[in-house]
């Protein structure tokens, strides 16, 4: 008989040797009004730069919605750090006639989820409460209160082309059998060289049209002329795309 105690995927995979050490699992959830949470308005725009200091241990976050917006999308920066969560809230501009200010719209407040995951150990409960594995020196290998990260799969793709304007891809899931997914953008860059004065970048964005259902694509373009302020119209048209999201199960979050 096998004394450990083990995860499993649902299609039969060990999902970690937890006697080895603690899973990805969640550290924080936290929404828009979260302490710790920035937000900064890209003025001129309908976009929300948001931004969560990641603390020790804690390794990427992830985007999710509750079910009370139908129009909640973000894009993914491809610059994350080890010391940061970074995106856009996208089309959430409203003005506040009476104090003369720019706002995120109520419902995008109250739909969006923000999950912070983490792999350094996991603190023993207080309460008493929940259920939690110990591993036989006394280290907490599983908490309730710590659920561990449930990947569902994962979408990526990467093209490149010469002389062609790059065209947007996207793909809808839908699990009916969730109550609610989470996304996370792992890698998503594209540049466009026109010649060597102009330049488009993308970014990979998620909309949810609700708790259980999403909509992966790579279609946000935004161009800047280089320096010199030619805009190379009769040099080569090179571009590359490159994209990978992973969507997990966020039912129990």
């Amino acid at each position: 008989m096998n004394a450990n105690f083990n995860v499993f995927t649902e299609d039969g995979k060990n999902l970690l040797p937890l006697h080895e050490q603690a899973p990805i699992h969640l550290t924080r959830k936290l929404t828009l009004m979260s302490a710790g949470v920035t937000k900064s308005w890209i003025e001129g725009s309908d976009t929300w730069g948001i931004e969560v200091a990641l603390k020790k241990g804690e390794i990427f976050g992830a985007i999710a919605n509750n079910g009370k917006s139908t129009d909640l999308m973000v894009a993914f920066s491809f610059t994350q750090s080890n010391e940061q969560f970074c995106f856009l809230l996208l089309n959430a501009f409203d003005y506040k006639e009476e104090t003369d200010e720019v706002v995120i719209p109520q419902t995008l407040i109250d739909a969006l989820e923000i999950y912070i995951f983490g792999v350094d150990d996991i603190p023993a409960s207080e309460s008493g409460t929940g259920l939690e594995v110990y591993s036989e020196d006394g280290k907490v290998l599983f908490s309730s209160a710590f659920p561990p990260m449930n990947a569902l799969g994962k979408y990526e793709g990467s093209y490149w082309g010469k002389f062609t304007q790059p065209q947007g891809k996207s793909e809808d899931f839908s699990f009916e059998n969730r109550t609610k997914i989470a996304v996370v953008c792992t890698c998503g860059i594209q540049y466009t060289f026109l010649g060597t004065n102009y330049v488009y970048e993308t970014r990979s964005t998620a909309k949810f049209p609700a708790a259980n259902k999403v909509t992966l694509s790579d279609t946000a373009f935004q161009g800047a002329f280089l320096p010199d302020g030619n805009n190379g119209v009769d040099k080569p048209f090179f571009w590359q795309r490159a994209w990978r999201f992973l969507l997990i199960d966020a039912t129990n979050f």
